[in-house]
């Protein structure tokens, strides 16, 4: 901690639930994590620096807040139970104090204003952290990368299954549409693994942080990215299957067999190949010679982040 800086301390979850009269509630994925190494690690992975905002999500308590703010003053910290106020308020400083450092938001971050919320953070950059609620993990990770501007990173405390099916490679029981549709949006990598010990009360699964930096541009064109996502899950409807099979199996491409196999030898992919076997880079290959054939996947509702920051921030 450099000087000047705010150092913070919070009691243990225990001790604190019974100061507040709080009850967490698992319905809210209210495992506290206190361990003061592990949150500090965590911190060091996003790279917060003085003059780095910082959007945390899912603050509870305020642990891994308390741990940023020794990083930096600029801190956004979201949180959808009201109930923390007090505790936020005890110990980072009441709503009317100047010098809090720490604007806490209370909603559900899903529907927060995030761009209400950039506008008070200008032109620094900034990056997201959090414990994250298992449920809401997906659709975050999904507005994240929809965000103008998008951030430099983020760093996510999430289920160690779903962190590994994030970062995994090719071959990988782990590896799937998942996978790749956010590596062609995104540079992804696993950072430490946190066991379900170390959080009170303790959850039924270990968890481990996810490093994700979004790419910009992304590795597919902005008006393609829907219908590559669609490619790739095709090929992944059904993973044990030969590739050529799958793709013929979800339609996609119709049913003539020898048009997908002629656009699997385009792209250099043996049509025996299974979907999991396939590097991102094969895939953009396979929507390359798919777009050429005239054999174009439709678009699906999904989408995932495609423009560049004009501020230059992330």
């Amino acid at each position: 901690m450099l000087p000047g800086e705010l150092d913070i301390h919070l009691p243990p979850p225990r001790q604190l639930a019974a100061e507040f009269g709080l009850v967490q509630r698992r319905g809210l994925g209210q495992c506290f994590l206190d361990h003061h190494r592990t949150l500090d690690r965590l911190v060091r992975l996003a790279g917060a620096g003085p003059e780095t905002a910082v959007i945390e999500v899912g603050a509870g308590p305020g642990y891994l807040t308390a741990r940023i703010v020794r990083r930096t003053p600029h801190v956004w910290a979201l949180e959808i139970d009201a109930r923390m106020k007090p505790i936020h308020e005890r110990y980072f400083g009441g709503p009317m104090e100047r010098t809090r450092p720490v604007r806490f938001v209370y909603g559900d971050a899903l529907r927060a204003d995030w761009p209400a919320i950039l506008a008070e953070i200008g032109d620094r950059p900034y990056v997201v952290m959090g414990n994250i609620p298992y449920q809401i993990t997906s659709p975050l990770i999904d507005l994240l990368l929809h965000l103008r501007p998008l951030p430099q990173r983020c760093v996510l405390l999430v289920q160690c299954e779903f962190a590994q099916r994030l970062a995994a490679q090719p071959g990988r029981k782990a590896y799937g549409a998942l996978t790749v549709k956010t590596a062609l949006v995104a540079v992804v990598r696993q950072g430490l693994f946190v066991p379900r010990r170390m959080f009170q009360p303790r959850p039924r699964v270990d968890a481990a942080a996810v490093v994700i930096e979004p790419r910009c541009p992304p590795l597919v064109e902005a008006g393609n990215l829907p219908a590559v996502f669609s490619l790739v899950e095709a090929c992944f409807t059904q993973r044990r299957k030969k590739i050529i099979n799958s793709i013929l199996d979800s339609k996609r491409f119709g049913d003539d067999r020898e048009a997908v196999a002629a656009i699997l030898r385009e792209a250099g992919i043996a049509p025996v190949r299974r979907a999991e076997t396939l590097t991102v880079e094969e895939f953009i290959r396979l929507w390359d010679a798919a777009a050429t054939s005239g054999l174009q996947s439709p678009a699906t509702p999904h989408t995932a982040s495609t423009e560049c920051p004009e501020s230059g921030r992330g």
